[in-house]
């Protein structure tokens, strides 16, 4: 008789813990449906290391699933670059200050600009050896008391078309 009241016991116990915890697992909420105006990136600009004076081109896949018209912004670091406002960007790598960085465009609905989303980094980094070289060689040439600029100046399409003909 001992036995049949504990199992009583133990079936009231796991019967009523049973009742407590179901409307627990019930109640929760659905998740979350995707926002059919959020953009979706489909293919992330990548990163490139490009020789020096080359031309680096970044782009990104984009779409918006209920059909909204895209919108596009490039950034260089956490600086907008103003005019920059397609899928893809195209510059020349044209000086060792200039160019290297990371990248990042925000694709955003046109029609609601509260949808938005931001790639991934992309970093550009320019292999400038071939400028270095060029630029030690000629101020080494120079003699100590002339100045550097006004040479460099004179000759910077001579010196622009030896890297173009030394980079290919």
């Amino acid at each position: 008789m001992k036995t049949a009241k504990t199992l009583l016991a133990l079936a009231l116990t796991l019967a009523l813990t049973l009742t407590l915890a179901l409307p627990a697992f019930a109640e929760t909420d659905p998740p979350d449906e995707p926002n059919p105006a959020m953009p979706v990136i489909t293919v992330q600009p990548e990163g490139v290391r490009v020789k020096f004076g080359r031309f680096v081109t970044l782009s990104v896949q984009a779409n918006i699933p209920n059909g909204d018209e895209i919108g596009y912004q490039w950034y260089c670091g956490d600086t907008k670059l103003d005019g920059e406002t397609g899928a893809s960007i195209r510059f020349r790598a044209i000086n060792i200050y200039q160019g290297s960085g990371d990248y990042r465009i925000e694709v955003f609905s046109l029609t609601n600009e509260a949808c938005s989303i931001t790639s991934e980094l992309a970093r550009v980094e320019i292999d400038k050896t071939v400028y270095m070289n060029i630029l030690t060689f000629l101020l080494y040439l120079m003699p100590v008391g002339t100045l550097v600029a006004l040479p460099l100046i004179a000759l910077h399409e001579w010196f622009w078309n030896l890297i173009m003909k030394l980079d290919a």
